[in-house]
């Protein structure tokens, strides 16, 4: 039986286990925030150590699909410009 093993870009799986350990170490700051008295800085930093974990797992499913992205984008200008041109004839 031929297996089917899937292709990874070489940046996918760096980029979302960074990902997962930014967001983590987020979460942990934002809760030690929390847990102390005056932790209003550790919960600031906590949720910006989240979106920045988020955005570098985003960017690794983004260099994983990029041209499935880029060919539906493609497709889409197409579309819009055809609309373009129909509507333009009509008038």
């Amino acid at each position: 039986m031929k297996e089917n093993k899937k292709i990874f870009h070489s940046l996918f799986l760096p980029l979302v286990v960074l990902g997962i350990i930014i967001s983590t170490f987020g979460i942990f700051l934002f809760f030690l925030g929390q847990s102390i008295e005056y932790g209003e800085g550790f919960e600031i930093v906590g949720i910006r150590f989240v979106f920045a974990g988020i955005a570098t797992m985003s960017l690794g499913f983004f260099a994983q699909y990029y041209r499935k992205i880029r060919n539906s984008l493609l497709v889409f200008i197409y579309f819009l410009k055809n609309i373009n041109k129909n509507n333009n004839s009509y008038r």
